[in-house]
């Protein structure tokens, strides 16, 4: 784990220029997107014995005819915490994928895990963007490599269980993971451990080749290094489940953490 300082980058509003298609640099009217029919794509029912009950909606025009923008972060990417402006109840984070080709969209559609971040609506707007309403997730994986201290090895279990279960998911629905980062990895106060960056994934692409290594071997017990050691070796999710250092760690110890992260947090303004 990184010691070093961690911040969290608050941006002016100026920077709702993130909103428009990476291919274009014209400002978009926010009023008169939102005059855009808001429409449903017809979508076809799940199967009644899955948990899911129907295909993430796709709907036309501009998401602030719809949300109210409260501040715009830079992190893993560019991306809005909002309101709904039919209730202020909930908050939700907005955020553009001007890549988002229609085989993705229709994966991304039917995505629906514990370990990903679980996406409410995309917006499909006329100038080839796309941007994605999901749950509000409080921190993140980096915000923990930098905090004061470092996770304990039950905290550590679950971590890495949790985000070897997204991964394992979206790679049996086709989404190759090109890179899995601590910023693109975020966590909420239920000890809840998701993938968020799912638009960067690549259908049928190939996974990162990279080494796994270990620091500060003192930190880590024998059976954890046994782990890593398995991991090394191309195991399936099927062989790590089985390995004792995942009966460690249950989400309910990364409560603390997570309020940890948020406690010791600081920001720099730009």
């Amino acid at each position: 784990m990184s010691k070093l300082d961690r911040h969290t980058l608050l941006i002016d509003d100026e920077v709702a220029a993130f909103l428009k298609s990476v291919k274009t640099r014209q400002t978009v009217d926010i009023e008169a997107a939102g005059t855009l029919p808001r429409k449903k794509i017809p979508v076809k029912k799940t199967d009644s014995s899955s948990p899911k009950p129907g295909l993430v909606p796709v709907l036309a025009g501009s998401p602030w005819k719809h949300y109210t923008q409260e501040y715009f972060i830079e992190y893993w990417c560019l991306f809005a915490i909002a309101t709904s402006k039919t209730s202020r109840e909930n908050l939700h984070m907005i955020r553009s994928a001007p890549a988002l080709n229609d085989e993705k969209l229709q994966i991304i559609r039917q995505i629906c895990h514990p370990n990903v971040v679980e996406t409410m609506e995309v917006y499909s707007h006329d100038d080839g963007n796309h941007y994605i309403v999901s749950r509000m997730m409080e921190s993140s994986l980096m915000h923990v490599c930098r905090a004061p201290e470092y996770p304990s090895e039950s905290q550590l279990s679950s971590i890495l269980f949790q985000v070897l279960s997204g991964a394992e998911y979206l790679i049996s629905k086709g989404l190759v993971p090109e890179s899995i980062t601590c910023a693109g990895v975020l966590i909420n106060l239920a000890g809840e451990v998701k993938i968020s960056n799912i638009e960067e994934f690549q259908p049928g692409g190939k996974g990162p080749e990279a080494k796994i290594g270990l620091s500060n071997l003192d930190r880590w017990s024998p059976e954890a290094v046994n782990m890593l050691s398995l991991l090394d070796s191309g195991p399936s999710m099927e062989e790590l489940a089985k390995h004792g250092f995942w009966k460690k760690g249950r989400k309910e110890d990364l409560k603390s953490l997570a309020y940890f992260t948020l406690i010791t947090a600081y920001h720099r303004r730009s």
